[in-house]
């Protein structure tokens, strides 16, 4: 009789074997359906690595690693966007100024249009180029046979700076100029050929980043009357500020003096701006994806907020994160109230978006204005104008001229900038001030702009003519011919 096993013995180490399997298959199926790059709950990963692979005086050439659920980049510049790319994975920055530090960030854009957070890096541009600032000058007697020693004059521009010298031959007043065949060096002695006739010298001083030449004044005649005393040199230009300054008329190269960094919180300004440390001040806010926020703009602007008194600067930098859809602001992105800037003006930079709405009867501008006075938004941007995407929805619009309590904005003036909202773009139901070289887009909901659907195209500038534009472009998009117009 043979010997016979537990029961089911062999069939509960089989059901355990295939249970575990079936597990394990269960895990490696649930590990290929997750997105690739899901990062923060629906944000993707932003590249690991951004890198200047090529500097000069007025450009930066950066590249970033690939990421793979992107779909696009977002490239910025300090604060502003100033690009997208898909491929390759590297950007340009012209057009920038010479010794200047520069902040460059990159995002990654994936097809459902949620951006990673920035990775950035600061860059300083390479050493101005030289530039005189005052002419070369010849020095020595007018004579036959006399050595005369040319100096090369003040240059501006990065060290060291290295000179070469041609020396020629002019007409008594100083035209009619002509090279002297070897005659390279920073001295020079008088030949005959030389009677009678008048000398200049051509400087050319080079750097690492370029060259620049200048020539002197006519000197002489050689065998004439002493040559009379050169007129007294201007004073040269002043350098330019090495931190690339933060000014009303440029703020290319703004570097803020302190940086407030915020996550779900606003930002409520009641006293002067210099309180929270030296300016420019830069307040930074950060949303986390899916969580509503709600309130009076996630900066607010608010009685007793103010600048430093002086027009020309600028005092404030904003960021404030959103896609309009899953993260930012749910109301306004950015409210001025009541006594905002009353004491000293305000002056101010930067970019700001919308996310979803709070609840589904409010709308939401970018910028709202209930009061304030003597206030600039200097190349401002609200939602992605280039790219034709909005991020503030309803019916007040990007940049929207309004009042409450009594107050209403007073004097308060749009320098450049881009905007772009679901209705209109720019509102001006009540206040003053002046918008100029600005441009403004509205209306794209043909279903390109997800965050868009379902909303009226309305005009993009409407309201009172107590607002003046001047250089201003107002823009709607037609649907049937597929552009901005």
């Amino acid at each position: 009789m043979s010997r016979m096993l537990p029961p089911c013995t062999i069939f509960q180490t089989r059901s355990t074997t295939r249970v575990a399997f079936v597990l394990i298959a269960g895990l490696a199926v649930l590990a290929l359906a997750a997105p690739a790059g899901a990062h923060h709950g629906d944000r993707p990963h932003r590249p690991k690595e951004v890198r200047a692979t090529s500097v000069s005086a007025h450009s930066v050439t950066v590249r970033w690693t690939r990421v793979r659920a992107a779909w696009a980049y977002r490239v910025y510049r300090n604060t502003t966007t100033v690009g997208w790319r898909r491929d390759p994975r590297t950007f340009t920055f012209s057009g920038l100024r010479c010794n200047r530090t520069y902040r460059l960030g990159v995002r990654t854009v994936d097809r459902d249009g949620d951006q990673s957070r920035r990775r950035s890096l600061r860059v300083e541009t390479d050493a101005c180029e030289p530039q005189n600032t005052s002419l070369p000058t010849i020095s020595g007697t007018a004579d036959v046979g006399a050595t005369v020693v040319a100096s090369p004059g003040s240059w501006s521009g990065g060290r060291p700076l290295s000179y070469a010298y041609q020396w020629g031959r002019c007409a008594p007043d100083g035209s009619a100029c002509s090279s002297i065949f070897g005659a390279s060096g920073a001295s020079y002695v008088v030949q005959a050929a030389d009677d009678g006739r008048t000398l200049r010298v051509r400087v050319t001083a080079q750097n690492a980043s370029g060259s620049d030449t200048a020539t002197s004044r006519p000197w002489g005649p050689v065998g004439g009357a002493p040559p009379p005393d050169p007129e007294p040199e201007p004073d040269p230009e002043p350098e330019p500020n090495p931190d690339g300054g933060c000014t009303v008329a440029d703020t290319s190269g703004c570097v803020p003096g302190t940086t407030l960094r915020l996550t779900d919180a606003k930002f409520l300004c009641d006293r002067p701006l210099s309180s929270y440390g030296q300016l420019p001040l830069k307040v930074d806010i950060d949303f986390t994806p899916g969580r509503l926020f709600g309130g009076n703009g996630a900066i607010d602007l608010y009685t007793g907020c103010a600048g430093d008194g002086n027009p020309s600067t600028i005092d404030l930098i904003v960021d404030v994160e959103g896609d309009g859809r899953t993260y930012g602001p749910g109301v306004d992105a950015f409210k001025v109230r009541q006594g905002a800037g009353y004491s000293a003006g305000i002056q101010l930079t930067g970019h700001v978006d919308c996310g979803p709405k709070y609840t589904p009867d409010v709308h939401q501008d970018g910028v709202q204005l209930q009061g304030g006075r003597n206030i600039a938004f200097v190349d401002f941007s609200v939602g992605d104008y280039a790219g034709g995407r909005s991020t503030c929805q309803g019916a007040g619009g990007a940049f929207f001229y309004s009042a409450a309590s009594g107050y209403e904005p007073t004097n308060v003036d749009v320098v450049r900038g881009s905007y772009i909202a679901c209705n209109h773009s720019l509102f001006m139901g009540t206040g003053t001030g002046d918008v100029a070289n600005a441009s403004f887009r509205s209306g794209r909901n043909d279903g390109s702009d997800p965050v868009c659907v379902g909303f009226h195209a309305s005009p993009a500038c409407e309201g009172s003519s107590a607002v003046t534009m001047t250089a201003v472009t107002c823009q709607n998009w037609n649907r049937t011919a597929d552009r901005w117009e």
